[in-house]
């Protein structure tokens, strides 16, 4: 599980289209292809960990506090 200072920096780091996507995905409760690009990029999930494409929960929170 990631903490909510290495969300906000993946957050930051986000360009506002990435955001929607991870918005959009989060409302979903399934990984976009740009979503899990960025979170294995940050180091918050590694390559295959999702085989179910699900978002983690507390990825789920994280988004669900930035709308």
């Amino acid at each position: 599980m990631a903490g909510t200072d290495e969300l906000d920096r993946w957050w930051d780091g986000l360009s506002e289209e990435e955001r929607a996507e991870a918005l959009r995905s989060g409302d979903a409760g399934q990984l976009s292809e740009g979503l899990e690009m960025s979170l294995e990029r940050a180091g918050l999930i590694t390559p295959g960990e999702r085989p179910d494409r699900s978002i983690r929960g507390d990825v789920i929170q994280y988004l669900k506090m930035r709308h």
